[in-house]
Parts: structure tokens; C-alpha cells; sequence
């Protein structure tokens, strides 16, 4: 049998799509974003071909801070049980070594357990669990106090770093496609300067926040829980999307908005406060 990895192209994006049609029930976030994700500007995407057919594909992908973020890494359902998620990750592992990278992480579904043993096996640790929550059409109807737009990145950073919740969520701000991306004051800064920080008028409560078409990101929120819910309720008024996604930590205080709110998970009706999602990162000192 002929087989290799190497750098996958837009002339793979037939294959790549037939197998990403087989995951999470149709709805894999591939099949919406495969252009974009296969652009070679944003990260190396790799592909295992064997006899002309692609069995296998991952990605590492480049996060802002110049960060390693592995993702994506599907295996067609009939060459499952075979090994290739182990290669991949392997081929993956190496890849990022040789380019010097300050970090490299991955979350997957706490179901995903190819990912999890994948990972594990060549040095990942766990580093956090998390709830992904989310909510279709969430417009809520009733009137809402008023709230204000910080668009001083300097200020928002400064405030960001008191909160609470920055410290219990790692200093991550909870990224597209269930990324976790290290907060910086540069970083901050553009949120503010594209005006998606908010406050409650008190300024005691704050969101980030990023909206891609119909769907809502919110990638962190702070403070006292009636104006954080005031703050939920205000952007998901405004905002109107299709879907309102974010992450919460198990035993959180604010679950309790969640659960008010009628968010819920990706495959369930209800808001369950158990950890769904696990964050691995790779040990620094190995990646040198």
C-alpha cells in the first residue's frame, strides 16, 4: 500500500468534505468554513493518502500571540481503528516543533475519545475543562438596562485582568470553532478598537464579543451575575443571530444565567452543568 502525509491543497477539498459529512450528524464546522479553512495562510493543513485516497486529515492552525492550535483531525469512518489519528497527530506534533512555536494546544468533545488517547499518547495534558454552550435564535423581548460600548484597549485590558473570571478561565478568551486563545493587551486592544467590549453603566461587568454573519461568539464575560445577564440579554438583542455560543466552567456561578436563559449543548435540549469539552496542551519545554 502506497502511503503518505503530506500538505493537503484546494484539490483535496472534495475528499475532505465527503469525510467531514460524517461528523456530528452533517453539522461539522468544516463543511461552512472549508475555504477558509484550508487556506494555506492560515495554517498547515495535512492529509493521509493512501492508494489515492485521502483516509485522514487535521490541521495546525496559527492563533493570534503566533500560537499552535491543532483541529479538525477527522478519519474516514471505514479506516477508523486503524491508527491514522495517531500519525496525524504525530505528523502534527513534529510539524510544530520544527517551526518553533511558543505553545500548542487542542479542546475536543469530552466524547471525542480517538482525540483524547491521540493526544495523550504523544504528551498532551489536560490543562482545563469546560462547558460549550449555546442558544438558536436567541432574541430576547424584554427591555434591557442600558449598557456602554470601551473602546479604550488600555483601560479594558486593565479591568479585564481584576475580573474573576479571567483568572478561573486561564486567561483565555473562548475563540471561533471551541479555540482558546491566550488574552493579550494587543489583543484586547483590537476588540475595542472594532467596539466589541462592552459594560454595564456601573462598569462592573464586561463581554467580549464577536459576531461572524449569523453567529454570535461570546468569548468572555465578567462581574456580578445581573449584569452579565443584562449584558447576554442586550447583545442577544442586538445581535440577532442564529446562534449565540460561548463557554462556562462546571460549577460556575454564572451557570445559573444559563440555565434562566435556555442555552443549552450542541447535541442536548438542556443546560447540563458537566464538563463536555477538555483543553490539552503540549509541555512547553518539549516543544524547543
Amino acid at each position: 500500500m502506497n502511503e503518505q502525509i503530506r500538505q493537503g491543497t484546494y484539490e483535496d477539498k472534495d475528499q475532505v468534505l465527503e469525510i467531514s459529512k460524517t461528523i456530528w450528524d452533517g453539522n461539522d464546522f468544516i463543511l461552512r468554513t472549508i475555504d477558509e479553512w484550508m487556506d494555506p495562510n492560515s495554517g498547515y493543513v495535512a492529509v493521509l493518502e493512501a492508494d489515492g485516497e485521502i483516509r485522514a486529515f487535521s490541521k495546525l492552525s496559527f492563533i493570534p500571540g503566533g500560537h499552535g492550535w491543532l483541529e479538525g483531525l477527522r478519519v474516514k469512518e471505514e479506516h477508523r481503528g486503524k491508527g491514522y489519528a495517531n500519525k496525524m497527530t504525530k505528523h502534527l506534533l513534529k510539524r510544530a516543533k520544527e517551526i518553533n512555536l511558543p505553545s500548542l494546544r487542542f479542546a475536543c468533545h469530552a466524547s471525542n475519545l480517538g482525540s483524547i488517547r491521540s493526544g495523550e499518547k504523544y504528551g498532551f495534558q489536560r490543562v482545563g475543562e469546560y462547558i460549550f454552550t449555546m442558544k438558536r435564535n436567541f432574541v430576547p423581548s424584554l427591555s434591557v438596562k442600558k449598557i456602554n460600548t470601551l473602546t479604550d484597549g488600555k483601560e479594558a485590558f486593565e479591568r479585564l485582568v481584576c475580573f474573576k473570571e479571567y483568572k478561573e478561565n486561564g486567561g483565555y478568551l473562548f475563540g471561533n470553532r471551541w479555540k482558546f486563545i491566550p488574552c493579550t493587551a494587543n489583543l484586547i486592544n483590537e476588540y475595542a478598537d472594532a467596539g466589541k467590549i462592552i459594560v454595564t453603566e456601573d462598569n462592573k461587568c464586561m463581554m467580549i464579543y464577536d459576531q461572524d454573519g449569523e453567529d454570535l461568539r461570546i468569548l468572555f464575560y465578567g462581574g456580578e451575575i445581573e449584569g452579565v445577564r443584562n449584558l447576554f440579554m442586550r447583545i442577544g438583542k442586538e445581535a440577532q443571530a442564529r446562534e449565540t455560543k460561548t463557554m462556562t466552567l462546571p460549577g460556575s456561578r454564572m451557570n445559573k444565567i444559563f440555565m434562566e436563559l435556555g442555552f443549552h449543548g450542541r447535541r442536548s435540549d438542556s443546560f447540563e452543568d458537566k464538563a463536555n469539552v477538555y483543553l490539552y496542551e503540549y509541555p512547553r519545554e518539549q516543544l524547543k
